[in-house]
């Protein structure tokens, strides 16, 4: 999985890296790789219990990596927008995919966790013995 995602991100990378006007394409990402990134997410979710709740994120050390690049994707995500509304980005599947990957991203962190004997704690408003 980690090889298919790395090479979707050249994929993505190789996209934003391109002046829409230079008249050149490299690998384009599309609705079949978007759905893919659903395929793994669904495979996953049915693996690994999801919380129901929000969650601290980094139960785990491999889960708080996994957790960090989801922050990251979501910047790369937020930027696409930005690049969209400017007329650099004219292909929206590059979001959408940068939009699944943040998703799986959170879904892999929580398996990761599960297979660790691992729950991510609930996010609280107060600490932990105080009500609201």
């Amino acid at each position: 999985m980690c090889e298919e995602l790395q090479r979707g991100l050249y994929a993505v990378g190789s996209e934003l890296g391109t002046n829409p006007e230079a008249g050149k394409e490299f690998v384009v990402t599309g609705p079949a790789e978007v759905a893919r990134l659903e395929v793994l997410m669904r495979e996953l979710e049915e693996a690994a219990p999801m919380p129901r709740e929000f969650i601290l994120p980094g139960a785990t050390p491999a889960s708080a990596a996994l957790d960090l690049a989801r922050a990251i994707t979501r910047r790369a995500e937020r930027r696409c927008v930005t690049l969209a509304r400017e007329g650099g980005l004219t292909n929206r599947d590059v979001g959408r995919w940068l939009n699944r990957l943040s998703l799986l991203l959170f879904v892999l962190g929580r398996y990761e966790e599960s297979a660790a004997g691992r729950r991510a704690e609930a996010a609280r408003s107060s600490p932990p013995g105080r009500s609201n």
